[in-house]
């Protein structure tokens, strides 16, 4: 076997033989040939004596002269090519060539880039090929002009880095006068401008002045990282705190012919809503969670995944406020346990408003000025004083039955944990091998008990409802125990203050707080987005939005998408036995126009 620790002052595209790195450090080539070499290479790799990986081949070696700097480039395309990266694309690499990747090949770039020696020429050229084309790939994504992004590609980056391309995109999405209010402008030199406090400023300017927390999402000065900004209609970048905000503030802003077209699609929700000038929504976003979810064996499991609530309180001006339940950063980091319960608070735009989604489901409930200033002085209440914050027993679904509320509509969203397992296995029903049977089982059931006189039928109740009694205590008291093993006695501290005793959410410091906790069923009862999806799809202004870019979805869709429709029916009502009433009121009517 030959060193060649010295391997770089030879062209190493010479060598036909195997490279590899003793204990040391030092670098051989193996010339060895023969079946026992094969064997040899083996156990000397298992037990640790030799590494013929070249990654770390090139980790141990610094090319100073001309002739090193080409062999390691030559090693190096070896290294891409084990990374499914082609001639072509490690040429572009090279040479900074930005053209179209797809994700594939930047996954690939990503993982070539981690196996090169940290701070190389070509890990740093790799680093930088791979952000650019990452840029490009959000900024096309989100249908905007690549001429903007080539003219001034550290505006475009600072943009996407800091998401603000995303609130920017999605204000432009969500009103007749987005596009016109929130406009990408370019200055004299062609750099991208944006909207800050109302005016336009260059984007290269508000790079060196602020930065982006990743924690928070969102622009914070680089001067004082606490003052912290964020994109809201129609002033554009503003100093406002999402999280610890002062005054509840609106994000959007509706024309009066928008204001007007809301209106009238929201009151059809009930028939006496002429008083009502005003309008609260509640969206949610459901998104694939499991492989299989649309089979009927794992269908309601699909459908039982936890989904995020949001609310939008729309003033009869027009004025548009956007919030959610979540917990804040800090409170995050000392969350230990999964059921632990920590402060939590209504933020302003939800997080949601502008991500990715599978079908949004938004149901407007026409109301008054009243109980919308009700609702804004409820959130504001629960912002200055804080409230408790518990994934499974009050989340965001618990916050915005809460509003719901105010507006006169009592929506249950709540089941008891062991209910809630249940209802995540297969109906009997929908499976093809016991659908049949247990169809006819129930019918006898119901057939046999129809013909027992009154006294029996009432006996059978008595009867079944004490063998009914045992079997729901054990299981309320297993599924408290299940609450104790996640975390369910744990908490962060209660927020410094006393409540005033208005606040509806309750405050208390842990799900189970004394030993007969265990016997009642209220701790393991789960606050569940599920129930709440099914109460919107039953609902007459229930509008259903494909995502399109980002956008608010605050005016029911032009073209809604009837096959997006059919399936989350079929997800969360038919799965379930239930049926859209909204759609049942359109059969009877056509019913009764074929009869007459």
């Amino acid at each position: 076997m030959n060193n060649i620790f010295y391997m770089f002052n030879i062209n190493t595209s010479n060598i036909n033989h195997l490279i590899y790195k003793d204990k040391k450090g030092n670098l051989y080539q193996d010339d060895q040939t023969g079946f026992i070499a094969y064997g040899r290479r083996l156990a000397t790799t298992i037990l640790g004596f030799r590494d013929y990986r070249l990654q770390e081949i090139l980790k141990s070696v610094e090319p100073t002269t001309t002739l090193g700097h080409r062999n390691f480039s030559y090693l190096s395309e070896k290294l891409a090519k084990s990374c499914k990266i082609n001639s072509d694309l490690f040429t572009r690499i090279l040479n900074q060539q930005n053209g179209k990747t797809s994700a594939q090949e930047q996954k690939n770039i990503a993982n070539f880039q981690s196996k090169l020696p940290k701070n190389s020429t070509i890990a740093n050229d790799a680093a930088h090929f791979l952000e650019r084309c990452q840029i490009t790939s959000k900024w096309l994504e989100l249908g905007l002009d690549q001429q903007l992004l080539d003219n001034d590609y550290e505006g475009a980056k600072f943009l996407v880095k800091t998401r603000l391309i995303y609130s920017i995109v999605g204000f432009q999405n969500s009103t007749s006068a987005g596009p016109k209010k929130h406009a990408l402008k370019v200055d004299t030199h062609n750099h991208l401008m944006i909207k800050k406090e109302g005016r336009y400023v260059v984007c290269r300017e508000l790079d060196k002045k602020y930065s982006f927390d990743k924690e928070r999402q969102e622009v914070v000065s680089k001067k004082n990282p606490l003052e912290r900004w964020n994109y809201f209609s129609p002033k554009g970048l503003v100093p406002i705190d999402r999280w610890e905000y002062t005054t509840f503030e609106p994000i959007e802003e509706l024309s009066q012919t928008e204001m007007k077209e809301l209106l009238e699609h929201a009151k059809k929700f009930k028939e006496d809503s002429a008083d009502c000038d005003s309008v609260i929504q509640i969206f949610t976003n459901p998104r694939k969670t499991i492989a299989g979810g649309n089979t009927p064996l794992l269908a309601r499991l699909d459908a039982s995944f936890p989904v995020h609530a949001a609310i939008r309180i729309i003033t009869s001006d027009g004025k548009v406020y956007s919030t959610g339940f979540g917990s804040t950063i800090d409170e995050d980091k000392r969350q230990q346990r999964f059921l632990a319960t920590i402060n939590g608070l209504p933020t302003m735009l939800d997080y949601e408003e502008f991500r990715k989604h599978e079908g949004r489901i938004v149901t407007s409930i026409p109301t008054t000025k009243k109980a919308c200033r009700n609702a804004i002085k409820t959130l504001q209440r629960y912002h200055d004083e804080s409230i408790r914050f518990n994934i499974a027993t009050q989340n965001c679904t618990t916050l915005a039955v809460d509003i719901l509320d105010i507006t006169g509509q009592k929506v249950n969203n709540t089941v008891k944990a062991h209910d809630f397992v249940r209802g995540m296995l297969p109906d009997a029903k929908t499976m093809p091998a016991i659908k049949t049977p247990a169809r006819i089982i129930s019918y006898l059931h119901k057939e046999v008990y129809n013909e027992l006189p009154p006294n029996l039928q009432k006996a059978h109740d008595i009867i079944k409802r004490i063998f009914e009694f045992a079997p729901a205590t054990i299981a309320t008291f297993i599924g408290n125990l299940v609450v104790l093993a996640l975390g369910g006695t744990k908490g962060t501290p209660l927020p410094a203050g006393e409540s005033d005793g208005s606040c509806t959410l309750k405050r208390k410091e842990a799900i189970l707080n004394n030993p007969l906790d265990f016997f009642s069923s209220k701790p393991s009862t789960i606050s569940s987005s599920l129930h709440l999806i099914q109460w919107q799809l039953q609902q007459p202004t229930t509008a259903i939005h494909s995502y399109r870019g980002p956008a608010m979805g605050i005016l029911p869709p032009q073209d809604p998408d009837p096959q997006l429709q059919h399936f989350l029916e079929e997800k969360y009502l038919h799965n379930y036995g239930l049926a859209n009433s909204s759609h049942k009121d359109d059969e009877n009517a056509r019913s009764s126009q074929e009869a007459c």
